[in-house]
């Protein structure tokens, strides 16, 4: 296992590949281009886990990392974002919002989690539309 992460460290270090803490809204998306790509997977708004159970992530967060999207779409950075939709009959609205006018991709998940062990007891509203959306 220590071999293989000492592998992984130098691979990522080999190709470029960075990391950061930075909270995204300090993120100056004009150092970036074409030749970059970001993949994000935030807290879900309407979705309730350890790191946003305390209301965390909220409406102007959810807006604030849309907006940082559509300013790497203008700089022709890639990007792919893990999100959902619906879930347990709530829906999360700024999120269809942003999408109606744009032209990204959206990509419909199959999100059952049959398998996982966080999965609800209750699931008589199973319902999760799970998306990821792009912009190539």
């Amino acid at each position: 296992m220590k071999d293989n992460l000492i592998k992984f460290s130098n691979r990522l270090k080999e190709i470029g590949i960075g990391f950061t803490d930075l909270d995204f809204r300090e993120i100056n998306v004009n150092i970036f281009n074409s030749n970059d790509f970001f993949y994000l997977d935030p807290p879900y708004l309407i979705t309730c886990a350890t790191y946003n159970e305390k209301g965390g992530w909220k409406k102007k967060d959810e807006r604030d990392l849309l907006n940082l999207l559509d300013k790497l779409n203008d700089n022709n950075v890639r990007f792919a974002l893990s999100n959902v939709l619906e879930s347990k009959g709530n829906s999360n609205d700024v999120l269809k919002e942003w999408i109606k006018d744009k032209e990204y991709n959206v990509h419909n998940l199959d999100s059952k989690y049959g398998n996982a062990n966080y999965q609800r007891k209750d699931n008589s509203d199973s319902t999760t539309m799970e998306v990821l959306i792009t912009n190539y």
